[in-house]
């Protein structure tokens, strides 16, 4: 009997919390020459609930959002823990393809993504993902399928559109209020699902809004027809030292095409200077690689700047170039809302059937997040 009941003890305790999340958006827009598609206004772009469970060394997540009414799956993946510092999961996610994949959307450190990251990185895939994390090392291994694979069944969406990524980080220097993390990812993918039949699975599309959740409007888009394969690289670079930080990537994608076509080149870069102006020195999250969210009290500034060119020569297919500068204040109430204020002027220019453009506007948001 003490035997059993000691085992009956060992018991691990399922663990069950809420997760929501709810941003509200305004936005001054001068929209230049597409004034009348980008406007002034408010917006509640983004809206999730869902709930985390735990069970001894596995979990889960099941989110659903909705954005601008239409309620779309979110998170949803099932994670085991293979010692304190490995684990896999499996399920729907965003994938690790350099440092701001390691942010979720609501916690980007401008507000806005870059816009080189929102044309050339990675979105949601239906995917299995090992990690390893620890004080100096960091490295991610994903096989995934398209996301269309979410809504749609296979009949449907015919052949789907497949891939793989890696991302590795090494850290010299890994201190509370000093760190130094240096990584490269890189990814192989092919086309994916489209609502033409003729172009499903033949095109790759590349693009970028304006940098606000007001107003959806393109600044660059590249549509890549007859592809083949895209292979992704993106090195990355992150400094900090007390309240100041630097955050940085460089991207390259390649797309191979079919029918003997040149193969299609774009690029960008992104840099993020990030400063303390109340509250504590910068930290290291080794789990996410990626810098610590700051506490409830803290304040800060953040000065950013991204390149995006999906523009192509050889190619003759002229998405466009796309220049941001931002300055972002932040304010962490407390660990659950967040107040920002952000300014950017945006320029779009050589873009095929379009004017040259530039977009100046002042934007805020609250935030809450359980």
């Amino acid at each position: 009997m003490g035997i059993v009941a000691t085992f009956a003890q060992e018991q691990p305790k399922l663990e069950v919390r809420p997760i929501a999340r709810l941003l509200m958006d305004g936005a001054l827009i001068d929209a230049g020459k597409e004034e009348e598609d980008l406007n002034d206004g408010f917006a509640i772009p983004d809206i999730r609930i869902g709930v985390a469970a735990k069970y001894g060394d596995w979990s889960a997540v099941f989110e659903a959002g909705m954005q601008y009414g239409k309620v779309t799956p979110m998170d949803m993946y099932i994670r085991k823990e293979l010692t304190s510092k490995d684990f896999i999961r499996a399920g729907y996610f965003v994938t690790h393809y350099g440092l701001n994949s390691s942010y979720s959307s609501s916690m980007r450190t401008g507000m806005e993504e870059p816009r080189c990251n929102l044309a050339l990185a990675h979105n949601y895939m239906l995917g299995v993902e090992y990690v390893h994390h620890d004080s100096r090392y960091f490295g991610s291994l994903c096989f995934f399928n398209e996301k269309e694979s979410m809504v749609r069944s296979g009949n449907d969406n015919g052949n789907q559109g497949v891939g793989a990524v890696t991302r590795l980080v090494y850290l010299p220097i890994n201190e509370a209020g000093r760190f130094v993390a240096v990584g490269v990812s890189g990814g192989l993918q092919t086309p994916q699902y489209n609502k033409d039949n003729e172009l499903s699975h033949r095109m790759i599309t590349l693009t970028s809004t304006y940098p606000t959740r007001v107003s959806q409007v393109a600044a660059q888009k590249a549509m890549i027809t007859d592809a083949r394969l895209m292979a992704e690289f993106t090195p990355e670079l992150t400094v900090a030292y007390k309240r100041w930080c630097f955050e940085g990537q460089y991207y390259f994608n390649q797309v191979n095409r079919r029918n003997a076509l040149p193969a299609y080149h774009a690029s960008g870069a992104y840099g993020m200077i990030r400063t303390v102006l109340r509250g504590g020195d910068y930290t290291h999250n080794d789990e996410y690689c990626n810098t610590t969210i700051p506490k409830g009290g803290t304040m800060e500034l953040c000065l950013g700047y991204s390149y995006s060119d999906l523009n192509s020569q050889k190619t003759d297919i002229r998405g466009g170039i796309v220049n941001d500068y931002s300055l972002c204040f932040n304010y962490y109430v407390n660990n659950y809302v967040i107040w920002r204020v952000r300014g950017s002027i945006t320029t779009a220019r050589h873009r095929a059937g379009f004017e040259d453009n530039k977009v100046s506007l002042i934007e805020t948001r609250l935030q809450f997040k359980l």
